[in-house]
């Protein structure tokens, strides 16, 4: 049973070791292991649009709720709400508070409160959590130009950028924070390989750990002549030393 890193490095190298004889560093297998959690959490996601079960996959990395503050300025088109990921660093949030994976990966929903300015049925304040769907680019000229689905502080919209959310409200009015749901990345699976190291097992089912590590073994069964391959033995070798 792939409790364990351990577990997976050994179920690995077993895989591996039908096919060849060739030798693998922990450091290699930690590296290429997160690399084939984060392609089958990827899948999963396209295919979570089809069956409920897909989306039970990644049940243990949805985050609901998040709130982010608008660190823009506040008038329409003028906000700025960065997603909760760092590619240099563990994220920690209030809705995600381990504090051992890099946050953000897909969004799955997104909400606004905003300030009502000018609204024509004289709504004043702060909104409820207003629901938006997402603004796609080839799109954007029929929907802005359509009655019926233009933006309005009744009809929100959101544009998704690399690593921020933007509102669309089509008025003077102008949103003062984001909600969202989504899925976020793994922690980093760990082998140790040092002293200082600990096990760090992966947090997915079990079905999932298996479906990886046959990814990792087909991978790298698939590698071994490669370039690619021969580069990252070198590198493996250079960091022990």
């Amino acid at each position: 049973m792939l409790i364990t890193a351990q577990n997976m490095f050994t179920a690995f190298l077993d895989g591996i070791n039908k096919e060849s004889t060739a030798t693998v560093t922990p450091q290699e297998f930690n590296r290429l292991i997160n690399n084939c959690q984060d392609e089958w959490i990827k899948n999963k996601y396209y295919e979570a649009q089809l069956t409920q079960k897909r989306m039970d996959d990644l049940r243990t990395l949805t985050v609901y709720g998040e709130e982010l503050p608008n660190v823009g300025v506040n008038v329409p088109g003028g906000e700025r709400f960065d997603l909760p990921y760092s590619d240099t660093s563990f994220v920690t949030t209030i809705q995600n508070p381990s504090g051992q994976n890099n946050g953000y990966m897909f969004l799955l929903a997104c909400g606004f409160q905003i300030q009502y300015i000018n609204d024509k049925c004289c709504r004043t304040g702060i909104s409820e959590i207003l629901m938006a769907k997402v603004m796609k680019s080839d799109k954007r000229y029929a929907i802005t130009k359509d009655p019926y689905n233009k933006p309005s502080n009744d009809r929100l919209y959101y544009d998704l950028n690399a690593n921020n959310i933007k509102c669309i409200t089509g008025t003077e009015s102008f949103a003062v924070k984001a909600v969202i749901d989504y899925i976020r990345y793994a922690r980093q699976i760990n082998v140790p390989f040092g002293a200082a190291n600990i096990d760090v097992a992966c947090e997915l089912p079990l079905h999932a750990r298996e479906e990886i590590v046959d990814i990792a073994v087909r991978k790298k069964l698939g590698i071994y002549e490669s370039p690619r391959y021969q580069q990252a033995v070198v590198e493996d070798s250079q960091s022990q030393t």
